[in-house]
């Protein structure tokens, strides 16, 4: 994760995150890219008003499971990408501070009909 102001009102933000399980088996990436704007609001009061975009990253290689004997003929699942965008508000204080967002608008579905 990298964040950082820009300029008086403006941030930047990239995010990276690999997760793998099972050997190999199954590996997620998340990549995200963040901006906010901020706005003075009062002598003590700031309103931030941010926005993230990026996606999702998905493979499964059901060859890498150990089964023990049993067949597997389930697909793999290569570079499967999910796309995603967030936004939020957020108002503080020295002493108050309240925040509202909503990280992930799109459903991601790894797994479809086919």
């Amino acid at each position: 994760n990298f964040h950082t102001p820009v300029s008086k009102n403006v941030g930047l933000g990239l995010s990276v995150v690999n997760d793998e399980i099972g050997n190999g088996t199954n590996q997620d990436t998340y990549i995200d890219a963040a901006f906010s704007y901020t706005v003075k609001t009062s002598e003590e009061g700031k309103l931030s008003f941010g926005l993230k975009a990026g996606g999702h990253l998905f493979n499964v290689d059901f060859t890498k499971l150990r089964n023990y004997g049993a067949e597997t003929n389930l697909p793999n699942i290569d570079n499967k990408f999910s796309p995603n965008f967030g936004a939020g508000i957020y108002y503080h204080t020295d002493q108050f501070y309240a925040g509202l967002s909503v990280p992930n608008f799109l459903q991601t579905e790894h797994f479809d009909s086919s």
